[in-house]
């Protein structure tokens, strides 16, 4: 009797030993050790990372969930995302696959075609894009004009993921356009909102997720 409760414990050891395997073979797959997705329940997302002081923080995410009948897909909208025309980087999540666009917003045109991210003295750059690319928006809007670039999308994006994996480091960004660039730097809200969806695509397309 004793071998046997020996035996059943030993395996459930072993079975519990390779789903933690495949927990961090996933994650190491998408190189961000520090970080571990916990949940999505309720258009929430939960997810904990472990900061630059070794400090366990927890980050909590709403999201407002729609599908499109005639489309067939899913939209997972961040609820601290702001629709405003403004100069930033923003994400969007459709059926698990992450976006990464830029958008510029001033008095002028700046034409952009090249955008270049700088974090911890490495930089980053999108590849460059033409006046006329299906991936180029521009609009003369209130006061304004608009320009928007769908940058790249997936998870294994290296723009996506250097942000999503240094949330608590300085980011500075460069827009370059046909004669002019403009810089600014991320700020925190922004930076946090990429990350949340990063770590929501990775969540909705693990063969772990709960």
């Amino acid at each position: 009797m004793k071998t046997l409760m020996l035996i059943a414990a030993l395996l459930a050891l072993m079975v519990a030993e390779c789903s933690a395997q495949k927990v961090v073979k996933y994650l190491d797959l998408n190189k961000q050790p520090r970080t571990k997705i916990v949940s999505f329940k309720n258009d929430t997302l939960r997810y904990k990372y472990i900061d630059t002081s070794g400090v366990e923080v927890e980050r909590i995410a709403g999201y407002n969930v729609k599908k499109d009948e005639f489309l067939n897909y899913k939209s997972y909208v961040n609820l601290e995302r702001n629709f405003a025309f403004i100069t930033r980087l923003f994400s969007k999540v459709i059926d698990g696959t992450m976006f990464l666009h830029a958008s510029y917003y001033d008095e002028d045109w700046l034409f952009m075609n090249h955008v270049y991210i700088l974090v911890g003295g490495k930089s980053y750059d999108s590849r460059i894009f033409a006046n006329y690319d299906e991936d180029v928006q521009r609009e003369v809007v209130s006061d304004g004009v608009y320009e928007e670039i769908l940058l790249c999308s997936g998870s294994n994006s290296s723009l996506i993921r250097v942000i999503a994996q240094n949330t608590d480091k300085v980011i500075k960004v460069r827009y370059y356009g046909n004669k002019y660039y403009h810089d600014y730097v991320l700020d925190e809200y922004l930076k946090m909102t990429i990350a949340d969806d990063y770590w929501l695509s990775l969540y909705l397309n693990s063969p772990n997720k709960k």
